[in-house]
């Protein structure tokens, strides 16, 4: 990461600023992991509300289609690898 190798040696000019940086680091790195869950609990609510009752495709045919498309989106923007 060319922006922690920039932010690295701030961090290390004190303890606080060491801990700053790793928690916010974590931070980043756990709303990362969250992107697809955050998405499918999205599709989940929004299908629930709004999906229409006389729909030719079922509701949970569709949310794996967009599971599907989700990761299909996240490995083709390269927020995902194989």
């Amino acid at each position: 990461m060319a922006l922690d190798a920039r932010v690295r040696p701030w961090a290390r000019r004190s303890r606080l600023r060491a801990f700053a940086y790793e928690f916010l680091l974590f931070g980043l790195k756990q709303a990362w992991a969250c992107l697809f869950g955050a998405a499918m609990l999205a599709m989940i609510v929004a299908t629930h509300f709004w999906w229409p009752a006389q729909a030719p495709l079922a509701r949970y045919d569709a949310l794996v289609l967009g599971a599907v498309a989700i990761q299909a989106l996240l490995l083709a923007t390269k927020l995902e690898r194989w």
